[in-house]
């Protein structure tokens, strides 16, 4: 079962290759004299990053270029997250074969979480790609990024991919079509992930002050996926971590229940 997994992951994921290669050719071609000091701050406060210690404008960089969604790389390993997670059930269903696996002496939860901890492998090879390339290419200028650190963005980007993924799982469970279960589960991680900060965005051009910036970080899973002042080294991001855990792992189990019932 795991090796007809792999099979069918790989057209997606070899692609999907290509993106902590332009992660580390963006850092080889920005070196630590190109940094624009009013670009990162720009950055990093649409970010609401804040840091306990002063980060450099060129670490603060690295972070912004291999971690956050801000380069669009990094985003296109969401939308690969979506495809991988979209097709899992989807693709048996419109192609027939949901019948014969379930026919096989194998457990609905067996046959769901296999096709899941596949495609969660398989992007945390490519997340720990891109994290090499955060380590590598800093150093050989001169700029050695903390290796805790640098381990610690590794696994919340990565449950951010399985968040992402996750929902998306939901979305093939329910919806036949691939294409329509990817779109539908984007939307989905917009809304829930990104939306209070462009509303918070709206309140503000429209003078409303009820909604203070403190709610709207706490209320933004961005935040807590993106982490400064764990890829620095100055703190441990417990809450972070915590909260990262319990999102990525909400949208499996609701898979789980909904794949339980659906009558194929």
């Amino acid at each position: 079962m795991i090796a007809k997994e792999l099979r069918e992951a790989k057209w997606k994921v070899l692609p999907g290759l290509l993106i902590p290669l332009f992660i580390a050719l963006n850092l080889v071609f920005t070196s630590p004299a190109d940094i624009d000091a009013t670009y990162v701050a720009h950055r990093l406060h649409n970010l609401s990053a804040v840091a306990s210690q002063p980060v450099s404008a060129y670490d603060s960089a690295v972070w912004i270029f291999s971690f956050t969604l801000n380069t669009g790389f990094a985003f296109m390993l969401l939308v690969l997250a979506a495809a991988l997670g979209a097709g899992l059930i989807a693709s048996e269903t419109s192609r027939g074969s949901m019948f014969f696996l379930l026919s096989r002496p194998v457990s609905r939860d067996r046959l769901l979480l296999t096709k899941y901890a596949v495609c969660a492998a398989l992007l945390l090879g490519l997340v720990v790609l891109i994290g090499l390339a955060a380590l590598v290419v800093p150093a050989a200028y001169g700029h050695p990024q903390h290796p805790g650190g640098v381990v610690i963005s590794i696994i919340l980007f990565w449950l951010e991919t399985l968040f992402v993924l996750g929902v998306a799982l939901v979305c093939s469970v329910v919806i036949r079509g691939t294409l329509l279960a990817m779109i539908v589960a984007l939307v989905s991680v917009f809304l829930m992930s990104d939306l209070p900060t462009y509303l918070y965005n709206l309140a503000q051009d429209f003078g409303w002050s009820t909604i203070t910036h403190n709610s709207v970080v706490a209320l933004s899973l961005g935040t807590y996926w993106s982490n400064l002042d764990a890829f620095a080294g100055n703190s441990f991001p417990w809450q972070s971590l915590l909260v990262s855990v319990i999102v990525a792992a909400i949208p499996v189990i609701v898979a789980l229940v909904l794949f339980r019932r659906r009558a194929y």
